[in-house]
């Protein structure tokens, strides 16, 4: 496996992660076997499995529900899609927001996030709303450490598994460079745990087998501004055959607790 490079943000610059090569092809078999092992481990709803699942361990996740950090997250990086100005940024997310709630439904018989806004009130919007340009601004901090072009990006890596309930996701919130040479960039709050880099690989384990031709990236990119620190993790072979070691083991697991709370 490659190691882990390790940055800190006091540098001037995060050029020096933009080297490397372009990522390698995993090849078509290796992907179906890995996806086929996966549709193997039932469960009785649509479930998602990502690097969250795998940094928190045995510990019960449960259902997708939103949150206030979850939706800041996502607000955030669609804030930054529309204004990079921080003197804007509170304007955009006011527009970002109207436009979620707008044609929002029930928020009792819907997943959506605009459902989820509208049904909370001034003082936990507005939570929400600060959380949300907090991070947008420490994100326009990490771009601004690149010489090159960074792209938000609209959404993370979705995969939905053939023959299964299972939905992959491979979390990303900004993009550097093409496809045959792409490095993710993911921007989170805190400190980095003890299994941080086990979580960057899943994430670039999932991009890969999201890309059509199973291109992996050239690179990972965990940041976490409030901390100071930089993760980078070059995938090679051996780090996604890991990466796929524990995201079965994280699926097994919730197989194994629906299976018991169903007895």
């Amino acid at each position: 496996m490659n190691p882990a490079l390790i940055v800190s943000l006091r540098e001037g610059t995060l050029d020096s992660l933009l080297t490397g090569t372009p990522g390698f092809e995993l090849g078509s078999d290796r992907r179906r076997a890995f996806l086929e092992r996966l549709a193997d481990l039932p469960v009785p709803e649509r479930t998602l499995l990502d690097s969250f699942r795998v940094e928190r361990g045995p510990r019960d996740v449960g259902p997708f529900s939103w949150s206030a950090e979850k939706a800041a997250r996502r607000l955030s990086t669609d804030v930054l899609r529309r204004e990079t100005r921080v003197r804007h940024l509170g304007a955009a997310f006011d527009e970002v927001v109207h436009s979620l709630t707008r044609l929002a439904g029930d928020p009792r018989t819907t997943r959506d996030l605009g459902s989820w806004l509208a049904s909370l009130t001034p003082g936990a919007l507005a939570m929400v709303r600060s959380r949300a340009l907090h991070r947008a601004q420490l994100t326009l901090g990490v771009v601004a450490r690149f010489s090159h072009p960074v792209t938000m990006t609209p959404a993370d890596s979705y995969l939905s598994v053939t023959r299964s309930r299972w939905l992959l996701r491979g979390q990303r919130d900004a993009v550097i460079g093409d496809t045959d040479h792409r490095i993710l960039l993911r921007v989170r709050p805190g400190s980095p745990s003890r299994s941080a880099v086990r979580g960057l690989r899943v994430d670039a384990l999932i991009d890969t087998l999201v890309n059509p031709s199973g291109q992996a990236p050239a690179r990972m990119v965990g940041v976490w501004p409030e901390s100071g620190l930089v993760i980078g993790v070059e995938p090679a072979l051996d780090d996604l055959r890991v990466a796929a070691r524990d995201l079965l083991r994280a699926a097994r697991l919730v197989s194994d607790s629906a299976h018991q709370n169903a007895a």
